[in-house]
């Protein structure tokens, strides 16, 4: 089996690339469209989990770093 050849990705010129090709304010409509739908799902399998200051958001912090982090529960550390 042949491998393919890596292609260098930056999101910045691709997005550059896409406002050129599709026009004005289409690439802002696709991704408002696409974060509207991600947001509507998440709604059905993500649980967010608030902590009060830095220091309590350390634990979720540690676990990612370990890999032990549940990726159904999102985090917001309010300060």
């Amino acid at each position: 089996m042949v491998e393919p050849e890596p292609k260098f990705f930056f999101a910045p010129s691709q997005i550059e690339k896409r406002k050129r090709d599709w026009g004005k304010g289409m690439i802002e409509d696709k991704i408002e469209k696409a974060t509207r739908m991600i947001t509507k799902d998440a709604a059905r399998w993500l649980t967010l989990d608030t902590h009060a200051g830095l220091i309590s958001g350390m634990a979720p912090y540690v676990a990612l770093v370990a890999g032990r982090a549940n990726t159904k529960i999102g985090h917001v550390v309010e300060v």
